[in-house]
């Protein structure tokens, strides 16, 4: 699961650096829909990649990329690993 979710972030990247966004949002939906448990802390650490690349210049104005960054902070809400509660 964690392999396919890195070559669709890869996937993602390409597009950004490539300037297409419809392109970068198919292949991100995948990676957004796994369960809680699957988010490891690679594909959080890539996905906060394709965040910063969100958050630049060339996507500022675009819908599309405002959602995306709200996809993802929803997604980084539940990463797999979290700090257990105190007894």
């Amino acid at each position: 699961m964690e392999l396919t979710a890195t070559a669709q972030l890869d996937l993602v990247a390409a597009h950004l650096a490539l300037q297409d966004l419809d392109g970068a949002n198919a292949h991100a939906q995948t990676v957004l829909q796994l369960p809680s448990e699957n988010r490891t802390v690679p594909i959080m650490g890539r996905i906060a990649g394709i965040d910063q690349a969100l958050a630049g210049a060339t996507f500022a104005n675009t819908t599309l990329a405002s959602d995306l960054r709200e996809q993802i902070a929803v997604f980084n809400a539940y990463p797999a690993a979290r700090e257990l509660p105190a007894p």
